[in-house]
């Protein structure tokens, strides 16, 4: 072995042996090496799996059929074609996936006919709804108002006990 050859460390890999001091060194920077490489192929999947979505099929498949398939995806009450708080949220939710499926909600129609509201809404606070409702295009608008319940209704008017 000349001066400038590192030792052969190989017979270490298979072994038991400890490393002779002058291997020690060996080791540490091939240890390095390979965590360096490691790093690097890390980021090549990275941008591999960035490159295979732009094969995805779901990419290639027509804003129209997507928001078809958006329409049944997305809850509603009780078989109502009205979107409670939950469902509002999941179709933004859904919107904000990327541009596409943003686009997709947009201008599918279908999701935003139907919208139900509850008794804390007041004039001012509607100006949501006409905003919700500017999404339906041409198709008819169903609001449904979860107004007093009979258990709130006698709470309310109850006359106080009398002492």
């Amino acid at each position: 072995m000349s001066g400038h050859e590192s030792p052969n460390i190989y017979h270490l890999l298979d072994s038991n042996v400890p490393p002779k001091p002058l291997e020690i060194p060996i080791v540490e920077s091939r240890i390095l090496d390979l965590v360096h490489r490691i790093s690097e192929l890390r980021k090549l999947e990275g941008e591999l799996e960035r490159h295979r979505a732009i094969l995805s099929p779901v990419r290639r498949i027509p804003r129209e059929v997507l928001g078809h398939i958006f329409t049944f995806l997305q809850p509603f009450e009780y078989g109502e074609k009205v979107r409670t708080a939950e469902g509002r949220k999941e179709l933004v939710g859904l919107s904000l996936v990327c541009k596409l499926w943003h686009d997709t909600t947009l201008y599918t129609h279908e999701l935003w006919t139907g919208l139900k509201i509850k008794p804390r809404h007041t004039i001012e606070t509607l100006q949501p709804v006409e905003a919700w409702f500017s999404h339906t295009g041409s198709l008819r608008r169903r609001l449904q108002y979860d107004g007093w319940h009979l258990d709130d209704f006698d709470a309310f008017y109850r006359p106080p006990p009398l002492i």
